[in-house]
């Protein structure tokens, strides 16, 4: 093993033991859990999803331990691909790591460093254009997944610290604010989309939209009204003749 896989490997686990253990560890080094203050300013903006919505978690962090552990098999020792993700991935570990244990106004920053070392990420896995399958399925795909998410979550992210800094929205109405948020978080969709073809990355971003919807309904009908025309939009472009799933190669090997 050499230094690449054992860094991979070992931040990789790391960071999902904080991730799954973050409150206990809050409690222990600080005295205090995070869990009941997060939700409360979570609970004062439109634009969060439904608590069940979270549980994409469980393919995240069960793929990127998938991936540490793919990285690190001997086959894979000398992979140009494996060794251009090293930093971004190490970015990525270390910031989702830090993410439970910042208060508001760091959190955001960790959460735009988080979302960097994923950006970085996807755009050397998308250069290399003859990925094989099973590196589709054991870097590509768990890495997209968290792209997708972390996309939502720093628009999330971003309305919960302006709750929280008692910021205005230009007095704008929470629900035209929320609907610019969302709408600014599916253009980001398209464009990724149009550039690179990502399915995984268009459909966590539609399971995203469809939790907001459920958690704002029947409430917040401009919500109700804008989410799922963004959706549309974003299976639309998907679903387009030209874009069949029957012609993605990883379906077809």
């Amino acid at each position: 093993m050499n230094l690449r896989q054992a860094l991979i490997l070992v931040s990789t686990w790391l960071m999902v033991v904080f991730n799954l253990f973050s409150q206990q560890f809050n409690q222990y080094l600080f005295g205090v859990s995070t869990d009941g203050y997060g939700k409360y300013y979570e609970s004062m903006t439109m634009i969060s999803p439904v608590e069940y919505t979270f549980l994409i978690w469980a393919p995240i962090f069960i793929g990127m331990l998938a991936f540490s552990i793919f990285q690190s098999l001997p086959k894979n020792k000398n992979s140009k691909l494996l060794d251009k993700l090293l930093l971004p991935v190490l970015l990525i570990n270390v910031c989702n790591s830090m993410s439970q244990y910042t208060s508001f106004g760091w959190n955001i920053l960790v959460v735009i460093g988080l979302l960097i070392g994923l950006v970085i990420a996807f755009v050397v896995i998308q250069r290399f254009k003859q990925i094989s399958v099973i590196s589709f399925w054991y870097v590509e795909f768990p890495l997209s997944i968290f792209f997708g998410w972390i996309t939502i979550a720093l628009v999330v992210a971003t309305s919960q610290n302006l709750v929280y800094f008692k910021w205005d929205a230009f007095g704008l109405p929470d629900e035209v604010w929320a609907c610019l948020m969302i709408t600014v978080a599916a253009i980001i969709g398209f464009i990724i989309f149009k550039n690179y073809k990502s399915y995984v990355y268009s459909f966590v971003l539609i399971w995203a939209l469809l939790g907001i919807i459920i958690n704002n309904y029947p409430q917040n009908p401009i919500i109700l009204c804008v989410a799922p025309i963004l959706i549309l939009v974003l299976l639309y472009q998907v679903l387009l003749k030209d874009n069949r799933l029957e012609s993605i190669k990883w379906l077809n090997p």
